[in-house]
């Protein structure tokens, strides 16, 4: 059995505020996926996780995988300390109920928690977002209220950033915000998430797809998957498919729910969309939903990773999104460079300009040829990013020495 620091390979302990079948977004699928093909390589795998839908306090999910949920926390009068709350809360869950083996968790105020609780040297932490890059962002953004966070939240966050002994980033995207933000560090190292495989795409299933929505085989699709939150950036692909160089037998596929409905409604209605948008709402199987799309379009202004990028290419379907930009004064941090090959797999767009991504949909409409050879080739890519090749990786470096992790990082 190899083990480091105390940490066991062959047990591991996930701690995470939600967790299937409470799907909240992109984090809450990498953790079911991750948590299932951790189990799958033989590792004991038990999942700590608040209990907010009434899902059965215990489950075993498959062999070597088990979930408790517990009731969810209560601040009380103490509200406004809500995270040092939590910081507290976790604390006392992984002194009385985490055993033996690595601790898994993506919260910094998780991290601070094991480390306060003497587990320091089983932590693995895995950030899913540098707080003050998103703070950042809010300020040069003022609309996106969403990535806006506190200055204890803040603080939390760079302390996790010097106490945790391994940090394991899902792109450099994250990595270069957390380097600028708190300076760099030895002992941490990028892996990319993995995807599940999907099934191929006949004509006749994309044909029942498209009847499914109400739409016709001539028509052309463009999809968008994820939470309605200002961070989605959906108003760039408003506004592109608005654009008058795109055809009227172009239609918007929007699959997902979240605060920015209704504006994103009067927009749609401003911008004389409300023909050409299906609102699908959330749906949990989306294989469906990706058979209908001709294009896949991430237009985001944040985006630590982009999981769903991954699940398009997964299901043949080219993706576009927006090259990231540090300017102080017009952020747009994403890894989309880190993942979309450009020309191959899917396009990328200039940040700040619509008409280059509404052209650039209008080159892949106008050249069936091209879009068909990308969703080959976003099929094959996707393919070479198992979740089961992803936790292998992520089990070979996270029970590494320091100075191993500081040669990687390099």
């Amino acid at each position: 059995m190899d083990q480091h620091n105390g940490a066991s390979v062959s047990a591991a302990t996930i701690l995470c505020d939600r967790y299937w079948p409470d799907a909240h977004g992109g984090l809450e699928r990498k953790m079911y996926n991750q948590s299932r093909a951790m189990a799958r390589c033989g590792v004991s795998v038990h999942v700590i996780t608040e209990n907010r839908i009434g899902a059965p306090k215990h489950e075993t999910i498959e062999p070597n995988l088990s979930v408790q949920r517990i009731v969810p926390m209560q601040c009380g009068r103490l509200w406004r300390c809500r995270s040092l709350v939590r910081v507290w809360w976790w604390y006392r869950i992984i002194r009385t109920k985490v055993g033996a083996g690595s601790i898994w968790v993506s919260d910094p105020r998780a991290a601070v928690a094991a480390v306060m609780a003497g587990r320091r040297g089983d932590l693995v932490y895995q950030p899913i977002g540098c707080q003050v890059a998103m703070n950042r962002l809010w300020q040069a953004r003022r609309g996106v209220d969403t990535m806006r966070t506190t200055g204890v939240m803040r603080w939390l966050d760079r302390l996790a950033y010097r106490l945790a002994p391994r940090i394991i980033f899902e792109s450099q995207n994250v990595r270069e915000q957390f380097k600028q933000s708190y300076g760099p560090r030895h002992s941490v190292c990028d892996v990319h998430n993995g995807v599940e495989p999907a099934p191929s795409t006949s004509v006749e299933a994309r044909s029942e797809a498209l009847r499914s929505l109400g739409l016709k085989d001539q028509h052309w699709v463009v999809g968008f998957v994820g939470r309605l939150d200002p961070c989605k950036g959906l108003e760039f692909l408003f506004e592109a498919i608005a654009s008058d160089v795109i055809d009227e037998d172009i239609c918007l596929l929007l699959v997902g729910d979240g605060p920015d409905r209704a504006r994103l409604d009067a927009m749609a209605t401003q911008l004389g969309l409300t023909d050409r948008i299906i609102w699908a709402g959330r749906l949990d199987d989306l294989t469906q939903t990706f058979a209908a799309m001709d294009v896949f379009v991430l237009p985001s202004v944040y985006e630590a990773f982009g999981n769903v990028l991954m699940e398009a290419m997964a299901a043949g379907v080219p993706v576009m999104g927006r090259r990231r930009d540090d300017d102080p004064e017009r952020p747009v941090l994403t890894a989309n460079e880190e993942l979309i090959l450009q020309g191959q797999t899917g396009l990328l767009v200039d940040p700040h300009d619509p008409q280059d991504l509404a052209r650039q949909l209008m080159v892949l409409r106008l050249f069936p040829g091209a879009r068909d050879a990308m969703s080959r080739r976003s099929r094959a890519c996707a393919a070479s990013r198992p979740w089961g090749a992803v936790v292998r990786e992520y089990l070979q470096v996270a029970h590494q020495p320091a100075e191993k992790w500081a040669a990687r990082a390099a």
